[in-house]
């Protein structure tokens, strides 16, 4: 059944809009132009939750990023040609795998639960690999 309101699809069991959360039951029974204030209040204020968290994760993400590259820059220009090579070294591989790890944000950012956890999935697969390249790499230039 579509919601009446903001015209998602929901199955036909859902008490309440996967989007909007509108009550389907008391949808159904009236007009959409009789919904009840409250309930487009609530409607509106639970969506915009939901967007004000995803772009919070996002601009998490992409602050993150931005900010690990300009250290990750900054430890290669200023601080590999000196004699503290081998604590540089630790210290960009750790921001390495921070920066790895971070790309989870990128899934949490998703609304529908179904791809969240497919997102989820196929990110830490992809931070894994990342992961097992770049350490065997690490481990043959030993």
């Amino acid at each position: 059944m579509n919601c009446p309101f903001c015209h998602t699809p929901n199955i036909e069991e859902a008490e309440n809009c996967k989007n909007c959360e509108l009550k389907l039951s008391y949808a159904t029974s009236y007009p959409k132009s009789a919904i009840h204030p409250s309930q487009k209040f609530a409607a509106h204020s639970a969506r915009s939750t939901i967007k004000d968290f995803s772009d919070s994760i996002l601009l998490a993400f992409i602050l993150f990023t931005l900010f690990k590259t300009l250290a990750q820059y900054t430890l290669r220009t200023f601080f590999l040609s000196s004699s503290m090579i081998d604590s540089t070294q630790l210290i960009l591989g750790v921001l390495w795998l921070l920066g790895s790890l971070s790309f989870l944000l990128i899934p949490l950012a998703i609304k529908d639960h179904s791809k969240k956890t497919i997102g989820l999935i196929f990110t830490a697969l992809l931070v894994i690999y990342w992961s097992y390249t770049n350490l065997s790499y690490l481990f043959s230039l030993y």
